[in-house]
């Protein structure tokens, strides 16, 4: 999903407490690549958030990383 629908999808992760969200659209599939959203990394360092402009550009607890290390991020979300 693109746009709109992405934000509603990451607004409805974030208010039932996921503590990641997994985002494999068309740029990732091509590069063979996948985009985690550490959530809880997000929630917890959105407390102190005074430059929104900042905070979307640097995206904390966002990384694209190759497919095939999908599962040890996630473990070390889960684990933190």
């Amino acid at each position: 999903l693109g746009g709109s629908g992405m934000k509603a999808q990451m607004k409805y992760a974030d208010r039932r407490m996921s503590p990641a969200a997994v985002i494999l659209g068309g740029d990732e599939i091509a590069a063979g690549t996948v985009t985690v959203k550490d959530l809880d990394l997000g929630r917890a360092l959105s407390a102190g958030v005074t430059d929104n402009a900042a905070w979307r550009t640097e995206r904390p607890g966002q990384q694209t990383i190759p497919r095939g290390e999908l599962i040890t991020a996630l473990r070390r979300i889960l684990e933190a």
